[in-house]
């Protein structure tokens, strides 16, 4: 079921469906809960599965007074829980969602039972500089809008990495995006959650991560490399790491058969 949630004065675009242990989808910087479209099927068959619009995405109200920031979205979401009558739930975020998610784990360790992160922000400072010192083009500017073509390349080339169906409807969401009356708005948005991703590193906190965590991960990924996914192993203990080959920074999207399998094994317990 989707619906629309005041949380705190904001209207969150909400899906809600099945019943049993709760799984909070968080998804990544420019994304939206659809990113989630090929799992919440599948999830909500044993569990409770709900994915939000973070604010200032998707079909999430924005507005230039929100400070969209990590732990903005982290206390956002443990309150969109509240009003949802749950008060634990297992987290599974991708990029900056698994970021989001990881600052949950350590600001709010009672609200967080298992952690899945798959391909997260959150140890990247050093690769995200490199990125744009390479690529200046793809740094967020709150003044800029992408331009359709620069979209396409982004998720074409450096999203993916194998053909998928996704590739095309991710593309397609994207453009429709940019003609948006709140566009603007959202493109401030990206701007201070890619800052905040910047600000706010993780790395020196992880070892404070209580919660059971599953790490998936593309091989493949260009955008949060492989490296990461071994410093948050090394880092959290206990921290079982699944890695997809052929797989770039999606695979819940790539390679959805076999994410759907690890992540169901790993919240199961098994």
């Amino acid at each position: 079921m989707e619906m629309q949630l005041d949380v705190n004065g904001i209207e969150l675009s909400v899906i809600d469906q099945g019943e049993g242990p709760a799984v909070l989808f968080v998804h990544g910087l420019g994304g939206y809960k659809e990113n989630w479209e090929e799992n919440l099927g599948h999830f909500a068959a044993r569990h409770r599965a709900i994915a939000i619009d973070l604010p200032g995405f998707g079909r999430s109200e924005k507005r230039a007074d929100l400070s969209y920031g990590i732990e903005f979205f982290s206390d956002t979401l443990c309150a969109a829980l509240d009003r949802l009558g749950v008060a634990r739930a297992h987290w599974i975020g991708n990029s900056m969602g698994g970021h989001i998610a990881a600052f949950a784990a350590l600001k709010h360790p009672a609200r967080v039972d298992r952690l899945v992160l798959v391909d997260a922000a959150g140890t990247n400072q050093a690769e995200i500089a490199e990125l744009i010192a390479s690529n200046p083009a793809m740094a967020p500017n709150p003044d800029l809008k992408p331009t359709p073509e620069l979209i396409e390349i982004m998720i074409r080339n450096i999203i993916f990495f194998s053909p998928s169906p996704q590739i095309e409807k991710m593309i397609a969401r994207a453009i429709e995006d940019l003609a948006r009356p709140d566009a603007q708005f959202r493109q401030q948005a990206t701007f201070h959650a890619f800052q905040s991703i910047i600000a706010t590193p993780l790395t020196e906190r992880l070892g404070d991560v209580s919660a059971p965590t599953l790490l998936m991960w593309g091989r493949e990924d260009r955008l949060v490399s492989l490296a990461n996914a071994e410093l948050f192993a090394a880092k959290v203990a206990g921290a079982k790491l699944h890695v997809i080959d052929q797989c770039g920074h999606c695979p819940m999207l790539e390679k959805p058969d076999e994410f759907n399998r690890v992540v169901a094994e790993f919240l199961n317990g098994e």
